[in-house]
């Protein structure tokens, strides 16, 4: 027997819950497993790729912290009319709307993601704090919540979550993509005209408060000027050269020439590989 499966996620742009998503269904048996995706913004590239696998992808058309009892009323009606047997949403807003659409079309097996370690909401929009905080009052309603880690289960347990299951999924990496690669050290430090010799400092995520790029960029500053004659490689969405921020970053640690902003690159395996030193300046979530 098929097992039907909906799959709620906040949004299908590039990052890391949404990559995950797209492995998953990438391995799933789809003899025994039929999946459909629906996004609670507009569809992004990592929809788009979804759609590639020859699973159906819709969107409710939110905008990013918006919510409306339209969209509530339109996944309603979805649940109904696919009767999935079971429903499992990725990320706070998607738990929430998903837990509450399914109540009210009767659909009893729900299964909520967290994928995250620690929640700064301070950093966010309010409206993302009162969902987190809604979701730990509900918590106890969904079949089971899955978490990517320990320190995730224990942030949201302190939070007040209180789930009838905690299942605890570490997050998989294909070794065959990521692992070392000469050629690729070699091509990359080409694109950007660096010899062998030159240190690579890469740090590959989104324009994103928990990332902690100003970090990121303080300690390259000091590292420049103990002597370290260094390059830095930084990727992922906004991470580009028309970010502001970044630029008037860069320029008061003294990096002038040796950063290097990428943008959203679909080669992160390739970089990844060609760099010395891959670092995480991550404040909080990870």
């Amino acid at each position: 027997m098929t097992i039907k499966i909906l799959h709620l996620i906040t949004g299908l742009n590039t990052g890391g819950a949404e990559v995950s998503l797209y492995r998953l269904l990438g391995h799933m048996d789809h003899s025994r497993f039929e999946n459909r995706v629906i996004s609670l913004i507009p569809v992004g590239e990592i929809g788009e790729k979804i759609r590639a696998l020859e699973i159906p992808v819709t969107s409710l058309g939110l905008r990013p912290g918006q919510f409306s009892l339209a969209a509530l009323w339109s996944l309603v009606r979805e649940l109904r009319s696919e009767r999935p047997d079971i429903l499992q949403t990725w990320m706070y807003h998607a738990d929430l709307l998903g837990l509450l659409a399914a109540k009210l079309s009767g659909i009893q097996q729900v299964v909520w993601n967290i994928r995250s370690s620690n929640m700064d909401t301070s950093q966010y929009r309010k409206l993302t704090g009162l969902v987190i905080r809604l979701c730990s009052w509900l918590s106890g309603l969904p079949r089971a919540v899955i978490v990517n880690s320990h320190a995730g289960q224990e942030f949201h347990a302190n939070f007040g979550y209180h789930p009838r299951s905690w299942v605890l999924i570490p997050n998989g990496m294909d070794l065959d993509r990521f692992r070392p690669d000469e050629d690729a050290r070699r091509s990359v430090r080409a694109e950007f005209g660096l010899d062998l010799q030159t240190v690579l400092i890469g740090m590959l995520g989104r324009y994103d408060p928990m990332k902690g790029h100003p970090d990121f960029l303080h300690a390259a500053g000091l590292l420049t000027r103990s002597g370290v004659d260094a390059h830095f490689l930084l990727a992922g969405q906004a991470v580009s050269p028309d970010n502001e921020t970044l630029k008037a970053l860069i320029l008061e640690e003294g990096l002038a020439g040796r950063v290097h902003l990428l943008g959203r690159r679909e080669d992160i395996h390739r970089l990844d590989a060609a760099l010395d030193i891959l670092a995480m300046s991550s404040v909080f979530g990870e």
